[in-house]
């Protein structure tokens, strides 16, 4: 077990591989370090509040084992400009995404709409107003009549992401 703020203001790291081992982290365990990348083993299954509150991460995958994301757990990730909830989360916390002024992508892989507080800590307007959900095809009216999902800007299909993605314009020259 990695206990409740471990590494909490730990400036100099910035990278992270946890052990097959271990079995649970404590709230705001990496709060305000410097992490860019974390690599979270299959025996971890929740990730607890505040966990990596203002870290520098420009993306984050939750793996697909994670059940669990805990209230205020990205909050003032302010580099952080895109997110995936793996298809195993059944739970998202109050505030989650307060204070992300660069995230406008957030994928959730779930079938079976997951359980999320929309709400903020902080009056920040934009924690899920200015963000583009994308979610599976065949459940995505799920995710548009769920009165917390629903709050993002947009919800849309995930093949319209990949769409996005995967389009190439040609600007000229000879071929």
């Amino acid at each position: 077990e990695i206990g409740e703020e471990a590494f909490s203001f730990c400036q100099n790291l910035s990278t992270v591989n946890l052990p097959s081992t271990l079995n649970e982290l404590g709230r705001g365990a990496f709060q305000s370090c410097k992490l860019t990348s974390i690599q979270l083993p299959e025996s971890i299954v929740d990730i607890p509040a505040e966990c990596f509150e203002n870290n520098p991460f420009v993306k984050f995958e939750v793996p697909s084992w994670v059940e669990t994301v805990g209230a205020s757990a990205f909050t003032y990730c302010e580099k952080l400009e895109y997110f995936v909830f793996g298809e195993g989360v059944k739970e998202v916390g109050r505030g989650v995404f307060d204070n992300t002024p660069k995230l406008t992508t957030v994928i959730c892989l779930a079938e079976e709409v997951p359980t999320f507080d929309h709400r903020t800590y902080f009056n920040d307007n934009n924690s899920v107003k200015n963000k583009t959900l994308y979610v599976p095809d065949d459940v995505v009216y799920k995710y548009k009549n769920d009165d917390d999902w629903s709050k993002f800007n947009e919800v849309l299909p995930l093949s319209d992401f990949y769409k996005v993605k995967c389009s190439v314009s040609y600007t000229g020259g000879d071929s």
